[in-house]
């Protein structure tokens, strides 16, 4: 294969075809000359797949309720409560990410401790109602299970040393729109049993909650400013 000694290409970013298209064109008739023909027939994984479906392996653990509705408040709870806890480890790691960098713009390590304090409130607020009502805090919910799967990408994002500050922010925003709305499931299936004083405390952690989001948004707004002056 020959070499374009006139192609610079950044370390960020060594798979892009288009600004070396003679190359490209070696590269596609390699795969053409080398590769077997697929098999593009699925219909054996569609089978499994729709067997699965049929036997109804759930997901996560019911819990000790068997009461439907005190179990679906057990579910959210236990939902939440998976959530607080990715949030406390999702600040935990940009504040070390912001130590560890020289810039000076928000969120300051300080911004980033308030929220992640608030998170791990949250965290315990939500263990206390879940052994209150007599569920277990270490059982993973079938709601719970779900919500740390769709976070895992998020935690991924933070976690990688090569991610930006501006680039945790904006994971961690599509965290905080799912956490937010969260809430105001669990505080309708709170009032629906009747539990005023936990649909008060409920409400007190979505406000705190609502002002995350809007932080995390002014961040990320404030960054693009930044970038275009």
């Amino acid at each position: 294969m020959k070499k374009n000694k006139d192609l610079e290409v950044g370390m960020s970013n060594r798979t892009g075809i288009l600004v070396a298209p003679e190359l490209a064109e070696e590269l596609i008739e390699g795969v053409n000359r080398f590769s077997p023909e697929p098999n593009l027939d699925t219909s054996a994984a569609a089978a499994m797949r729709a067997k699965q479906v049929k036997e109804g392996i759930p997901l996560g653990s019911k819990g000790p309720a068997d009461d439907p509705a005190m179990a679906a408040l057990l579910d959210k709870l236990g939902s939440r409560l998976a959530f607080e806890r990715t949030g406390v480890r999702l600040y935990e790691m940009l504040m070390q990410k912001r130590d560890a960098s020289a810039g000076r713009a928000k969120p300051s390590t300080a911004d980033l401790k308030h929220i992640r304090d608030e998170e791990f409130n949250h965290m315990q607020l939500l263990e206390q109602y879940i052994v209150d009502l007599g569920g277990d805090p270490t059982m993973v919910s079938p709601a719970a299970d779900v919500g740390t799967t769709m976070t895992a990408g998020v935690l991924k994002v933070v976690a990688d040393p090569r991610t930006t500050i501006s680039q945790c922010l904006e994971a961690i925003l599509a965290a905080e729109l799912i956490d937010n709305d969260c809430w105001g499931v669990l505080i309708s299936v709170a009032k629906q049993q009747g539990l005023d004083d936990a649909v008060s405390d409920f409400e007190e952690a979505l406000l705190e909650e609502q002002e995350h989001l809007k932080n995390v948004r002014q961040w990320i707004l404030s960054d693009a400013s930044s970038e275009k002056g």
